[in-house]
């Protein structure tokens, strides 16, 4: 949900470039899993914002050093960030693509979160509630 609150808005504006400035930092040291943090903090706080273009890049740039890493779970936890913003775009079908691959990796590393991620897709599958006539 968007920061409406001008307050909010200031404060959404100071965490954003502290989430900025984290990544910075941990790409200059070379730390990249805190430049993947970072990035994927600053994912949420776009989307939270409702600028869900800049959300879905911060996701894949966190995605890729994850991917480099080679830390699969940490990667199927951003799959399911993009996916949050894939659908928010109204983009159903890369947002069912990101959940798979989310559970592809999670079932493979036996993780107990594949069960959330299944739920997801069911969700997502089902598509949205529709009211009935009374």
């Amino acid at each position: 949900m968007p920061c409406r609150n001008p307050a909010q808005g200031l404060t959404c504006c100071f965490t954003l470039e502290l989430f900025r400035a984290s990544g910075d930092r941990a790409r200059e040291l070379g730390y990249r899993r805190g430049e993947a943090n970072a990035l994927d903090s600053l994912g949420e706080a776009y989307l939270r914002l409702g600028r869900t273009a800049d959300a879905v890049s911060c996701f894949q740039e966190s995605l890729s050093v994850l991917c480099e890493l080679g830390d699969q779970y940490s990667q199927a936890e951003i799959l399911t960030h993009l996916a949050a913003a894939r659908q928010v775009e109204g983009d159903t079908p890369a947002a069912r693509v990101c959940l798979q691959h989310a559970l592809a990796i999670l079932t493979e590393l036996r993780h107990h979160d594949a069960a959330q991620v299944r739920a997801k897709l069911r969700d997502l599958d089902a598509g949205p509630a529709v009211e009935q006539p009374a």
